[in-house]
């Protein structure tokens, strides 16, 4: 329902395939294709865990 302008860059907040992939567990519709979200939801995480790894692997900024 936003113009364009403000959709396309609606769609590089990862948080909007969150609630997308929410609102089709619910409703069964979707704005996004429920791949294309499944998809960048696992991404995300990933690279969320990644750099939580990498964190404490490394110790950065963790008191000792």
């Amino acid at each position: 329902m936003l113009p364009e302008p403000w959709r396309s860059l609606a769609l590089v907040n990862p948080i909007v395939y969150l609630v997308n992939g929410l609102r089709w567990t619910f409703t069964g519709q979707s704005d996004v294709n429920i791949w294309i979200s499944f998809g960048l939801t696992v991404g995300f995480l990933v690279i969320c865990a990644s750099v939580i790894a990498w964190m404490f692997k490394t110790g950065w900024r963790l008191r000792s």
